[in-house]
């Protein structure tokens, strides 16, 4: 059942990813804290999807910025890792998969309701301050820092390229070191390495299917079925953190 979970959840996010663009991350956290903690669920999560951010780096490599990322990148790792380690060796773990619930929620009304609203409004220096760390926080509490990172980006670098291969550089090098933070605090399951294979060559298999099929899918009615699958496992992870 547990090997049976991670591999539909790393396919269906590697379709998702390969149509959209986005979420496979968000699914695989959607499913994984049905099997494990959220610190564990994270640090597995983390390692699956570091394998489409270095492809994805290298398939951008020719347009990155790795300049315009030091900054942030910086402020992110501190919150990230220490966040994480936090999350980790908390001895209330229901409280932290109650909180996650709570997060989800509020995810799935951000991208449902006002995610196009903030993407089109250019930011100042402070709003995109607030963007890294309430991502830094939320990417090492919960294994989710793409949201708002992804709006710093928008409105950071003008082409397509180089905004989602530096953010796929971005991503890599935190997950790398989030890796090793969730590997010191214990945070991976016994059989960690088995889900892990499993994982990364299902969502291969996911981005190969949505090469195929992308041309049939409305990527935008995809998009909306996921956000609200987000909000639906948001309230199921706050009903079992009540119980």
């Amino acid at each position: 059942m547990e090997y049976a979970v991670v591999a539909l959840a790393a396919f269906l996010g590697g379709v998702l990813q390969g149509v959209t663009g986005f979420g496979a991350g968000l699914v695989l956290m959607m499913a994984l804290p049905m099997l494990y903690t959220v610190p564990s669920a994270a640090a597995v999560s983390g390692i699956i999807f570091l394998v489409l951010s270095i492809a994805m780096t290298v398939q951008y490599r020719e347009s990155l910025q790795p300049k315009q990322i030091v900054l942030p990148l910086i402020c992110y790792m501190v919150l990230s890792g220490s966040s994480a380690y936090f999350a980790t060796v908390a001895t209330d773990q229901v409280l932290i998969k109650r909180a996650f619930g709570f997060f989800l929620i509020l995810l799935s009304i951000y991208y449902l309701f006002l995610h196009e609203r903030f993407g089109e409004r250019h930011m100042g220096k402070a709003a995109g301050a607030l963007c890294v760390v309430v991502s830094g926080l939320c990417d090492g509490l919960f294994g989710i820092g793409g949201p708002l990172l992804v709006v710093y980006f928008l409105d950071r670098f003008e082409t397509r390229e180089a905004r989602l291969g530096s953010l796929q550089l971005f991503f890599s090098i935190n997950a790398v070191y989030t890796t090793v933070v969730r590997a010191v605090a214990g945070a991976f399951p016994p059989n960690a390495l088995g889900i892990i294979m499993l994982g990364s060559a299902s969502i291969g298999v996911g981005l190969v299917a949505a090469n195929a099929i992308q041309s049939k899918i409305d990527d935008e009615l995809l998009r909306k079925i996921t956000y609200m699958l987000i909000g639906a496992c948001g309230v199921l992870q706050l009903f079992n953190g009540l119980l």
